[in-house]
């Protein structure tokens, strides 16, 4: 059996309240309130002595414009002229359906309901303007914006203008309870901008044709007066397991149709997702018989729901269209799912219980519960079994066929939990494919370890980026990689690993700004990145800084995070060994001074002269101790050496025997990396 939640909610806009707040409308008071209207409704079988049950959605937009200065009252006589002639009419159109031929529905709502909705709307137009005349302060307001509505309203002309607004509908129905499946049908009929967007088979669509007409801010209006003529229509079979109306505020917060489905389908999770409601009953009592679910918890989800809705609306209108937004509609619920759901949170939350009391001693229980939520379509069950089996990678002694098992399952329960909608911890997944990935490298299958680094590195690993621009850089260093050198795309992911603190990245980066490899040569930059490879411990960054008379000491890297924050001057100033403040405020004085000076010319050239000029001095040095020597030589007696003394030298001279660990020298020099500067 399904659930039905209906619900509406209108906004005002972020632009509309930026306005009020302006120093001119302030002053005197001037409001600018939400322009849209909304309403969803079930009728129950009888309620307006309907015999067809029937669920209704309403969203209608005030234009808000100078000229239409009451049309936040336009758009709630719309909704209401809708849900009063849908009432009356409903089995009108409920006789004329024909499961054989659904555009017969098509017919009788355009010269029945469309028709009476604009001629109820009118009237309730008329009746307003009757006993609420057009006002001095609204004849002010309009002279100072748009005279020519003002003189043209004086006249008595188009007067329905000032009311003017966008309407849409949708209609769905049934002929026993609406909750239940049976022979139900649904219509949409809809004048001006706003969408209607249906979800059938997994797929959300846009029933109602779209109008040629609408373009920018220009819209048809059920105030124009061929609207009749107007208004588009469409009508089907077959409940939809989800509708959603909603004003051009809510689509112009999106770059298009696909981003907008996207927010739908945040919207449906939230009503099918039932963590808010305490599992503890299922954890304690293990429960899995019967299911029911007290008023108390059914409102709490709901509130809950509601309350996110209405949270995320105004901040979409900030950050997008500024304009007001209205969504409405309804989402069905199976509650057999929502059983499994609480009873997989119920797994998810038991196994976390128990690996935090003996993992070793319940390992076999929680890779279960875990497992059982998983298949139940909870995601965060498959989520914890990879994060499980991640973990066991941190154990010591793992053999290596163990090992390769456990990143096998952890990558395998990973997957599984994204495709069925998981979103959080994807660092995780990233690490245990840049290790899969490692393993593949190290027996030489590269075309599966690139394809490997290429997802991790798109999760946004920052050793996976690396290694794939190693790949794009040199490709014939990796057999049968199945790729070709793509200089450009070798850069742009070791910026991406860069920018997260991969301390040879940086190194490379360094290297091709000061070089001009593959970038526009900028000495400036190069001395950046020279800096923050030095400061996350890259030897041939700090060697090069030395040269220039930089001293750097490194900051250690958790190696367990894929991200490493860059703490700037204030960490360069206090990793350099001077401990006085005012030493090291002098330091960084002269450094940025000699970066000025320096790094305007070419740094190779200026180490040439200075290592000349230093040859030069020694010379000069040498040559000045030897005619010293000369004259001592020749104004005083010759004194010989003791042989004792000579035979002393000889046996201190140092042999290749005394140096110690001279092996040790040797590998680790053929142990250092030599990066290939792209």
């Amino acid at each position: 059996m399904a659930e039905i939640y209906s619900f509406a909610k209108s906004v005002q806009g972020a632009s509309h309240i930026k306005r009020e707040q302006a120093e001119e409308n302030l002053s005197i008071g001037r409001k600018f309130p939400c322009q849209d209207s909304s309403d969803c409704e079930y009728v129950e079988k009888g309620k307006y002595g309907n015999r067809s049950p029937y669920l209704i959605t309403c969203v209608c937009d005030g234009h808000g414009g100078s000229a239409y200065f009451r049309s936040e009252l336009g758009s709630r006589f719309a909704v209401e002229a809708m849900k009063e002639v849908v009432s009356e009419s409903i089995d009108q159109v409920a006789a004329k359906v024909d499961f054989e031929n659904i555009s017969a529905i098509n017919e009788v709502v355009k010269s029945s309901v469309i028709k009476q909705v604009v001629s109820l709307w009118g009237t309730k137009v008329k009746n307003h303007l009757e006993s609420n005349p057009i006002t001095d302060v609204e004849k002010i307001y309009l002279s100072k914006e748009d005279s020519k509505a003002l003189a043209k309203y004086e006249l008595g002309k188009d007067l329905n203008s000032i009311y003017g607004a966008t309407a849409l509908c949708f209609v769905v129905a049934g002929e026993k309870s609406f909750a239940e499946k049976n022979n139900d049908f649904w219509f949409a009929f809809q004048i001006g901008d706003g969408d209607v967007c249906i979800k059938q088979n997994g797929t959300w669509t846009k029933p109602i044709p779209e109008d040629d007409s609408l373009f920018l801010n220009q819209t048809t209006s059920i105030c124009d007066s061929n609207a009749l003529s107007e208004f588009r229509i469409s009508a089907g079979v077959s409940k939809p397991e989800a509708v959603l109306c909603s004003t051009d505020g809510l689509a112009n917060c999106f770059a298009n149709d696909e981003q907008l489905y996207g927010f739908h389908d945040k919207v449906l999770w939230l009503f099918r997702n039932w963590d808010s409601v305490d599992s503890s009953e299922i954890i304690e009592k293990k429960f899995l018989g019967s299911f029911t679910l007290s008023q108390e918890k059914y409102n709490k989800h709901i509130d809950n729901v509601l309350n996110e809705i209405s949270n995320s609306l105004p901040d979409l209108s900030k950050r997008g269209s500024g304009d007001d937004i209205s969504l409405a509609g309804y989402v069905s619920v199976d509650l057999l799912k929502v059983k499994e759901h609480i009873q997989s949170k119920g797994c998810v939350e038991a196994g976390k219980k128990l690996k935090s009391k003996n993992l070793k001693k319940h390992f076999n229980e929680i890779v279960k519960l875990y497992t059982d939520a998983g298949k139940n379509g909870y995601p965060e069950g498959w989520y914890e079994l990879g994060v499980l089996y991640s973990e066991l990678l941190d154990s010591k002694n793992v053999k290596p066929d163990v090992e390769k098992k456990i990143i096998e399952h952890s990558l395998l329960a990973f997957e599984k939990a994204f495709s069925d909608g998981w979103t959080d911890g994807k660092e995780n997944y990233a690490n245990m494919l840049y290790l899969s990935a490692l393993k593949k490298q190290s027996q030489e299958v590269h075309d599966s370890a690139f394809a490997e680094f290429e997802k991790s590195a798109k999760y946004g690993n920052a050793q996976a980026q690396y290694a794939v621009s190693l790949y794009y850089g040199r490709p014939q260093d990796y057999p049968n990689c199945g790729i070709k050198q793509n200089i450009a795309k070798a850069l742009d992911w070791t910026m991406k690993a860069a920018n997260q603190g991969h301390p040879d990245a940086e190194c490379k980066l360094g290297k091709c700004f000061r070089d001009g490899r593959g970038v526009m040569k900028n000495e400036e930059q190069a001395l950046e990145w020279y800096k923050k490879a030095a400061l996350h411990g890259n030897k041939e960054a700090i060697d090069y800084l030395s040269s220039l008379g930089v001293q750097i000491k490194s900051i250690p890297i958790d190696k367990n995070k894929n991200e490493i924050i860059d703490r700037g001057v204030d960490d360069l100033i206090s990793r350099l060994e001077i401990s006085n403040k005012k030493s090291q405020e002098n330091l960084l004085k002269k450094i940025q001074e000699k970066e000025k000076e320096l790094f305007g010319r070419n740094p190779r050239k200026i180490s040439y002269i200075i290592f000349a000029v230093l040859i030069c001095f020694i010379s000069l040095f040498l040559i000045i101790r030897f005619l010293f020597y000369i004259s001592v030589f020749n104004n005083e007696k010759t004194e010989s050496i003791p042989k004792t003394e000579v035979q002393d030298l000889e046996m201190n001279k140092p042999e290749i025997n005394d140096v110690e660990n001279i092996d040790d020298v040797e590998s680790v020099k053929s142990k250092q990396i030599d990066i290939t500067v792209i």
